[in-house]
Parts: C-alpha cells; sequence; structure tokens
C-alpha cells in the first residue's frame, strides 16, 4: 500500500465530552467558497485546556438540524476524522527556522570567466 493510500484511509479517533449543545451551521466546503450545512461542536477530550472544535457535513440542512439535536451538552462520544480532513491549528510561544542539512556539501562559486567578445575596461 502507497503512503497516498495510507493517508487517504488512515483516521484518528478522539473520545471526549461535547462542552455544549451541537449546532447547525453553514461551512465553506471547498476553496471556491461553496457552502454546504454542517453539524458543528465543541468536544473536550480528557483534561485539555482547550475543546476540539468538530464539524460533520451533512446532505441538507434539515439533515443537520435532526443530527445536532442528538448531541447535547455532557454526551460523550468518540469522534473519528480521516488523516487527510484533520486540521490543526493554536498560538505559537515560539517559532524557530529550521535550516535544512545540505546533502552534499556546497562548492564556492566559480570564478567568472571573461567573454571575449566584450571589451576590457581598466581603470
Amino acid at each position: 500500500m502507497t503512503a497516498t493510500a495510507i493517508q487517504a484511509t488512515a483516521h484518528i479517533s478522539y473520545t471526549g465530552t461535547l462542552t455544549e449543545n451541537a449546532h447547525m451551521r453553514q461551512v465553506m466546503c471547498d476553496k471556491r467558497g461553496h457552502m454546504r450545512p454542517a453539524v458543528c461542536m465543541l468536544v473536550r477530550v480528557r483534561d485539555s485546556l482547550k475543546p476540539l472544535h468538530i464539524k460533520q457535513f451533512c446532505a441538507d440542512g434539515t439533515a443537520a438540524e435532526a443530527l445536532a439535536k442528538t448531541y447535547r451538552k455532557g454526551t460523550v462520544i468518540e469522534v473519528h476524522v480521516p488523516l487527510s480532513e484533520l486540521q490543526i491549528s493554536g498560538f505559537a510561544d515560539f517559532i524557530e527556522v529550521q535550516t535544512p542539512a545540505p546533502d552534499k556539501p556546497v562548492a564556492a562559486p566559480k570564478a567568472a570567466v571573461p567573454n571575449p567578445k566584450e571589451p576590457e575596461f581598466t581603470f
């Protein structure tokens, strides 16, 4: 199985408690700005300081509203997310630029070779 195939099928799962009732919202689903109804919820995982923001797309707004009503504050749920859809965000304390190690030694720049068709200038 190729790395792409593994990434397309691999999931990560979280178990946590809803911190509030889920709700339906129109969410942008692609780079062109198309909107789709989604159930949105906040899930606290163990003793984490911030809850995960989970979205689940639905076929239509009515289905999203009905599904959102089943997810109530305090409900323990398990969320499965494909790795290809996982997004992590946060505020960094520190960012350091990493310089990649060269694969082979960098050669010194070559000396300029004079062009015989150009006149030489002396000062």
